[in-house]
């Protein structure tokens, strides 16, 4: 049960750009949501994939790719959580 509610509230702070949920309640953090927090919450992990991946090539095609396009790439690898994976990214 208190994980459904920790969904919604997620979901609520996501859709309001931190204004509205406990943490805003409680805290001063409204911290900013971007695109791929907004997709990922509607699409899930599916939606953050495809979100991460148009990050890349948009990143790659208009010539912008710098450390941060790397680190979203290895996110699309599959198993780039795993300990002993993360040093070889």
């Amino acid at each position: 049960l208190f994980g459904v509610f920790q969904e919604f509230n997620k979901i609520l702070e996501v859709m309001s750009n931190g204004q509205l949920g406990v943490r805003p309640m409680l805290t001063d953090d409204k911290a900013p949501t971007t695109g791929t927090d907004v997709i990922g919450t509607i699409g899930g992990p599916t939606g953050s994939t495809l979100s991460r991946g148009a990050q890349v090539i948009g990143d790659v095609v208009t010539g912008n790719a710098d450390a941060n396009t790397a680190k979203t790439a290895a996110k699309l690898v599959p198993g780039n959580n795993l300990p002993f994976v993360q040093p070889l990214m």
